[in-house]
């Protein structure tokens, strides 16, 4: 099996959009990878201080501390310094990567990555907007060089992305990346009954972000002092994960840590929220009604992002935390009218999460641009959503879909003949448009089919009957590669795999033994024809 190994480098310090930012892109990069039956060896090298969060997404994580923990716990900053690089350095030696993918900071933290440019990996910049005067930097833009793509995920101007001419060749434009894609959140049903809302009032989210913020516990007694008083709102402070401070309590207030929040919003008829990048995005893309307050931050421009959106009739601007300001602003988005105005106007700019855009274009020199077309059509958001509500690890839903994906295998044999055919034999341009016509035929002959449903609806068949997912599995991709030939198409033969199974049922024994008797007796056939061939 064919194997991608990826590091990523997210330096974090308030907040958690770096670290986040790169795991919604190499959520993709996993599923596309094991859809096509190749192994991705996935790692995180990151400076948060909720690495947790890699692991809650199923990725491994090595920690460095950040600067704000070396700043609160007394350590000489030079020493720290030296000792970071170091371990960064080493880091990307041992794990030698086939890719590096670094958010927002294209130098690192210090500088530290400026002595890697030249190792022979491929290199990945997610250049996130950030001031203009922090982007025209001397350091930052001699880094941007010694990237082999760059991905703006465009949210202001152009020209604000600054970049030397000499590199912008190596520059992809997309739009915003989310952790979750649409399809992959719960309803409004759901969520408020995760969440414990109830029905009949409105709901608002109330966040800073990741919680880093040291004005973070200020700023949740002074919002939650006011909104106390608000009974037919219920408000739910995600604190975030980093958040260390008191919490704050009243009947109308619950404080919600799960850190995926996204899942979730679909509950909330509007948000108080700060200005970060991830947090309005994942309001805009939900179609939320928010109240924004900016944050001040050093690279990233809040203020502009608000007023931006607030020009537009998407959001209300908090312009302080004043008594008056909070209740006005709340009492004016309560509103059912002028709540309404902007969840329209929020509709009409209808947003797309181009995470999986952004991983098609990191594994463009790996894996081949039609096999990656062709699986973007398999993998839904809404089939991970499925999968997660069958308790059914993705691995498995994923696996599933490489097995049964037999068609598009054959389909490539017979495109690579005619292509063949066509070259050898000096086709004029009628015949071979013809042979194109015929190649669209045989395509849709082979893969008009929901691969997501046929893989969902066969797991969730062997688990009612009590069979072991990863037995399962084995017993698919022997039973097709006994079964499958081009002359029938993969549902006959995955029609076949489950009446096998109710047979074996009525064996008088375990239907996990039968299924490993199945397996060995046909192991061996499928390993003798493999060898023969």
């Amino acid at each position: 099996m064919k194997t991608i190994r990826i590091l990523n480098y997210a330096v974090n310090g308030l907040g958690l959009g770096h670290i986040t930012r790169l795991i919604a892109i190499n959520r993709w990069i996993r599923r596309i990878s094991l859809a096509l039956g190749i192994k991705p060896e996935i790692f995180f090298l990151t400076s948060s201080e909720c690495d947790t969060i890699a692991y809650q997404n199923n990725f491994s994580a090595f920690k460095i501390p950040s600067k704000n923990s070396i700043r609160d716990s007394g350590i000489n900053q030079i020493e720290y310094r030296k000792i970071a690089k170091q371990w960064v350095w080493n880091s990307i030696n041992l794990i030698n990567p086939h890719i590096l993918i670094v958010d927002t900071f294209p130098y690192g933290s210090f500088n530290e990555l400026f002595d890697i440019m030249d190792f022979g990996f491929k290199k990945i910049f997610i250049y996130r907007a950030i001031k203009p005067q922090i982007a025209e930097n001397n350091n930052f833009q001699k880094a941007l060089i010694g990237y082999d793509k760059i991905i703006i995920p465009i949210e202001f101007p152009l020209e604000d992305y600054k970049f030397p001419e000499t590199i912008s060749e190596r520059v992809y434009k997309t739009k915003e990346i989310m952790i979750r894609d649409i399809g992959e959140l719960y309803d409004r049903n759901e969520s408020r009954n995760i969440l414990g809302i109830n029905e009949n009032n409105l709901a608002c989210y109330v966040s800073l972000g990741g919680g880093g913020d040291e004005n973070a516990e200020t700023f949740f007694e002074n919002i939650i002092s006011i909104i106390k008083n608000i009974p037919d709102v219920e408000f739910i402070i995600g604190a975030g994960p980093l958040y260390k401070g008191r919490e704050f309590r009243a009947n109308n207030v619950h404080w919600f840590y799960r850190y995926n929040a996204l899942e979730y919003f679909s509950a909330f008829d509007f948000a108080i929220s700060s200005g970060g990048y991830n947090n309005v995005h994942e309001l805009l893309y939900t179609n939320i009604p928010s109240i924004l307050y900016p944050l001040s931050r050093f690279y990233d421009d809040q203020e502009r992002r608000i007023n931006t959106l607030e020009k537009e009739n998407l959001c209300i601007k908090l312009n302080s935390l004043e008594r008056d300001e909070i209740i006005n602003k709340i009492n004016l988005i309560k509103d059912n009218e002028f709540r309404g105005k902007i969840k329209f106007n929020l509709l009409k700019r209808s947003m797309k999460n181009y995470a999986f855009d952004v991983a098609k274009i990191i594994l463009s020199d790996f894996i081949n641009t039609d096999d990656l077309d062709h699986i973007e059509n398999q993998i839904p958001g809404s089939y991970f959503l499925s999968l997660k509500k069958e308790n059914i690890p993705e691995i498995i839903g994923l696996n599933a879909i490489n097995i049964l994906d037999n068609n598009y295998t054959e389909y490539k044999k017979l495109r690579a003949s005619l292509k063949s055919c066509s070259e050898y034999f000096g086709f004029d341009e009628n015949v071979k448009n013809y042979f194109n016509e015929l190649n669209k035929k045989i395509y849709y002959d082979f893969i008009e089919y929901p691969l997501h449903s046929l893989s969902l609806g066969f797991l969730k068949f062997v688990k009612n009957k009590g069979i072991e997912l990863n037995l399962s599995l084995k017993y698919l991709k022997i039973f097709v590669q006994n079964n499958f030939n081009a002359q029938k198409n993969i549902q006959e033969v995955l029609l076949e795999a489950t009446n096998y199974i109710n047979l074996l049922s009525n064996k008088n024994q375990n239907i996990n033994d039968s299924i490993s008797e199945y397996i060995f007796e046909n192991e061996l056939k499928v390993n003798g024809a493999n060898n023969e061939v």
